[in-house]
């Protein structure tokens, strides 16, 4: 028996042998009783954490002698404790019996800031958050979205990060017709408070044929439509005596029944958007919103508002359920009790 050092020889065989287990169907009966996804995964763990268990191997081993080596969850608790100490959390030992080494993939795993950048999973973090993990980086920045909490940025690590943001893609139902993102509805709104405040008729619909680009944002992406809320604004109340504040009462109250309608219609990982982020917030992730700069992190003016305003809703979503009622959601806001 030869220990060879496991960063070179046995993981070059293991991507070897993945490849094998994972395009062909050559053992597909020698895996019965563990399953092949668990030796897979196995197998995976060793590539990702960069230390075999276990460490020895034969020189001359056979392919079939490795596999046998994955076929037991021996040392699958140790998977998920050096899985999560790479990752900023820690796994109690008396937990780590829990652990399914099945919920790591390699989009668990994204560390890499600027063009290297990729879809973070957020399955695996979950899983180790239900059976006690904690976190032990403080630390909320882009390398940690999805770890420790959940940004809520249209180009965020995360799937359901960007989903949650104004940015994500419908169509959507609001008090005011479709929108094709809240961003667009979140510029009307606004155009519409200086409507309310300042006409004597107040007329959304004439308002739209007098400046089309009011119109225009029912339709356009979320880039599109900051950058037309911004001149819209600009040319309509912009060197006035108008000063923007909060919301009104009113269209904070449009803007979070649509937010409830959105959160609704989205689905991440067979659920609605709106049970997934309680689950996720159930389990201790926060949620924040910052922007990400050449890998540095900026804290935007009202950063908290819009993770306010979802944390508020999420409050009355059930984290254990797929589902949830959106109409008695929406009435709860329009009767004010929420």
């Amino acid at each position: 028996m030869i220990t060879i050092d496991p960063k070179v020889v046995p993981l070059t065989r293991l991507a070897g042998l993945l490849r094998v287990l994972t395009l062909g169907t050559r053992y597909d009966h020698s895996c019965q009783g563990e399953g092949k996804e668990k030796v897979i995964a196995r197998i995976r763990h060793d590539m990702l954490l960069e230390q075999v268990f276990p460490s020895k191997f034969e020189e001359g081993m056979s392919e079939l002698a490795l596999l046998e080596i994955y076929k037991t969850g021996k040392y699958d608790a140790k998977y998920g404790i050096a899985m999560a100490q790479r990752n900023g959390l820690n796994l109690p030992k008396a937990n780590a019996h829990d652990y399914d080494v099945t919920k790591c993939s390699l989009r668990s795993l994204s560390v890499h800031p600027g063009p290297l950048r990729h879809d973070r999973d957020t399955e695996l973090f979950v899983h180790m958050r239900r059976i006690g993990a904690v976190s032990i980086v403080g630390e909320q920045e882009d390398g940690t979205d999805g770890v420790n909490h959940v940004n809520i940025y249209s180009d965020g690590r995360t799937t359901v990060g960007r989903l949650a943001s104004n940015f994500s893609e419908g169509p959507f139902d609001t008090m005011d017709g479709t929108f094709f993102t809240l961003e667009g509805y979140y510029h009307w709104l606004r155009i519409r408070d200086w409507t309310r405040t300042t006409k004597y008729a107040f007329n959304m619909a004439a308002m739209e044929d007098m400046y089309p680009g009011l119109r225009k944002l029912r339709t356009v992406t979320g880039t599109e439509a900051i950058r037309l809320g911004r001149t819209l604004k600009s040319n309509i109340y912009g060197g006035t005596k108008y000063r923007t504040g909060p919301f009104s009462k009113e269209s904070l109250e449009r803007f979070r029944w649509a937010l409830a309608g959105k959160l609704h219609k989205l689905r991440y990982n067979n659920v609605t958007l709106g049970n997934y982020l309680s689950m996720m917030v159930y389990c201790g992730f926060p949620l924040t919103h910052y922007y990400v700069y050449n890998g540095k992190v900026k804290y935007p003016d009202f950063r908290e508002w819009l993770p306010n305003l979802l944390s508020g809703l999420l409050e009355h979503i059930d984290p254990n359920d797929s589902d949830f009622d959106l109409a008695a959601l929406q009435a709860k806001i329009t009767e004010g009790s929420i």
